[in-house]
């Protein structure tokens, strides 16, 4: 009688310091630090309640639920770590597919044993299957050098263990999952080049990326995050109110370095069941400014162009209509006639010749040239013009021919857009002169300069520039500011450079200089 009951305080000794134990493994559970040290954990937790097995081993799922793969085994290993058999074949895959603990007391007497080739003999193994309800996890298998060194005891407390494992396993490996989201998600918002906003339903800022911080000029605010909307005015002056629902709209922002731009903001609710948002801000500024010249563009060009055809039309009236007329006045109205024909020709030139240079089909066709020949000649032609309107345009070039290798077509544009562009400014009873000059054999210079009423020193850098007119340019009849950049286009192409000087009250002199390149010899 007093044996049974020393037995029964021995055997609930036992059972306490086993809960004890398995209490003590749940709270090391539950500290655990990523998968593998959990996983390490459960393997040394393992070899403490079972103190017969001489080795532990967990194998876990692969992805496609095929293989088991070796994920932690304690010293010494059993097995190489990350070789994977077949989830079907050997005792662990039966107590995977059967979803039950399998204790062998003879290894040598089972058919499906695989021999091991590390690690000390294996006579006796005990293998419990690691699953959470119907989703399976993989194995953990005790192993002995002892044949039959696993009793009922060591099933149930290794059940018990399994059990917590499980879930504190499946715990882990969701956890590992959302984090892996998270981290996607982090690293596809942090990589957009639009702005991102996530609002949550108390209209706090959760989540600003590295686009609208820079953006926006707000870098030093982002550790600030999560914080109320208000506490962040840039964002706050344009997001909408509680409750809006609106498509895409346009904000106008001005940046602490005082830049201005153009927002285009797109907000869509995260999730159906709450207020929480998520806000696409795209920076538009450069498609507004491209807007906005393409339609100053149109309205240019189709005031250059009927301007021209207007007068043609009034001339070609006054012709017609007119029956006294002289020969002399017919003469003057055909010669207007033609030069708004001609004018109106070198505007569509002017156009094509800019879609070829922004399309980067702009080319030169070189050949040897006398330049003393092709300038005077362009200049005669618009001596006509330039007395009509009252100015005299002259020319000096040197007595010499100047050869030179180049685009006679190009060459001649130049020109004739640099004395065009002069006449344009230069007020009745003017002057504008054209001067060629070869110096040092190496460069060939020709300056147009007029005595009209000067450039402003601040519109000098810019008179180049596709579409740019300088504001004294509106004192007369103005172009649609392309012939100039169409100059230095050409020039550039040539292997030459063009400028300006400038003095209000005096007038403009464009320089423009070519190199003198030689026919080689053949």
């Amino acid at each position: 009688m007093v044996t049974r009951s020393k037995e029964n305080e021995r055997q609930a000794d036992r059972d306490g310091a086993a809960r004890d134990t398995l209490l003590a493994i749940s709270r090391a559970l539950a500290s655990a630090q990523g998968r593998d040290e959990l996983l390490q954990a459960v393997t040394d937790a393992a070899l403490a309640i079972v103190p017969g097995a001489d080795k532990c081993v967990i194998h876990l799922l692969d992805a496609d639920g095929e293989l088991l793969i070796p994920a932690v085994c304690s010293s010494p290993a059993p097995v190489q770590v990350g070789r994977g058999m077949p989830a079907d074949e050997g005792i662990a895959g039966r107590a995977l597919v059967e979803c039950r603990l399998v204790n062998v007391a003879d290894v040598r007497g089972d058919p499906g044993f695989v021999p091991l080739r590390s690690g000390p003999e294996i006579r006796s193994l005990l293998v419990v299957p690691l699953r959470v309800h119907s989703r399976r996890l993989g194995t953990l298998s005790l192993s002995s050098a002892l044949v039959g060194a696993f009793g009922a005891l060591d099933e149930e407390h290794l059940a018990v263990l399994a059990a917590q494992a499980s879930v504190a396993i499946h715990q882990a490996e969701l956890v590992r999952a959302a984090t892996d989201q998270k981290e996607r998600s982090d690293a596809v918002i942090a990589s957009v080049s639009e702005g991102i906003v996530v609002l949550d339903a108390r209209r706090h800022v959760r989540v600003v990326n590295p686009s609208l911080a820079c953006m926006l000029g707000i870098d030093h605010l982002i550790d600030k995050l999560p914080c109320p909307l208000c506490e962040i005015p840039a964002l706050a002056e344009i997001l909408p109110s509680r409750g809006s629902v609106i498509g895409p709209y346009d904000a106008e922002v001005v940046k602490p370095s005082g830049d201005e731009l153009t927002l285009r903001i797109t907000t869509q609710a995260l999730f159906s069941h709450t207020s929480a948002q998520v806000i696409v801000i795209r920076d538009v500024t450069e498609e507004r400014k491209a807007a906005e010249a393409q339609a100053l563009f149109i309205s240019q060009v189709a005031h250059e162009l009927r301007t021209p055809l207007q007068h043609v039309l009034s001339f070609v009236s006054l012709v017609n209509d007119l029956e006294d007329l002289s020969r002399e006045e017919e003469r003057r109205y055909l010669a207007q006639i033609e030069h708004e024909t001609r004018r109106l020709g070198r505007l569509v030139n002017d156009l094509v010749l800019l879609s070829s240079i922004e399309t980067g089909q702009f080319s030169t066709w070189l050949e040897t040239i006398d330049a003393c020949a092709l300038i005077p000649d362009s200049v005669t032609r618009l001596q006509a013009h330039a007395a009509t309107l009252d100015i005299q345009l002259t020319l000096s070039c040197p007595s010499q021919s100047v050869a030179l290798v180049s685009d006679p077509a190009r060459l001649e544009q130049v020109i004739v857009n640099l004395i065009d562009n002069a006449l344009k400014h230069v007020p009745p009873g003017g002057h504008v002169g054209v001067a060629l000059r070869a110096e040092d054999d190496d460069t060939l210079t020709l300056a147009v300069t007029d005595d009209g009423p000067g450039i402003p020193q601040a519109d000098l850098p810019h008179l180049f520039d596709s579409f740019y007119q300088a504001p004294a340019s509106k004192s007369r009849r103005s172009g649609m500011g392309l012939g100039l950049h169409i100059c230095k286009q050409i020039v550039e192409q040539l292997g030459g450079s063009i400028g300006v000087d400038s003095e209000l009250g005096v007038g403009s002199t464009f320089t423009v200089a070519l190199p003198i390149r030689r026919v080689k010899d053949p």
